[in-house]
């Protein structure tokens, strides 16, 4: 993992929260009322803040720093 920009915006948070409870890019835009695209948006931006290169180690990461309890 590269280096890290926190802290994370409270919708960065909620939807890695999200993502982690395994709710597709669809259901976090319906559960959040934003389309797909802001969603693929919010989680592209934060692979890139946290230094992750993919959904698996985003999750890992934010449990590793506590965002997950």
């Amino acid at each position: 993992m590269g280096s890290v920009k926190l802290p994370l915006k409270y919708n960065e948070r909620h939807i890695i929260k999200l993502i982690a409870a395994g709710n597709s890019i669809k259901e976090i835009a319906e559960i959040m009322y934003l389309s797909e695209n802001t969603v693929n948006s919010y989680r592209q931006n934060l692979l890139k803040s946290t230094g992750t290169r993919n959904t698996d180690e985003l999750v890992a990461f934010a449990f590793h720093v506590g965002l997950l309890t």
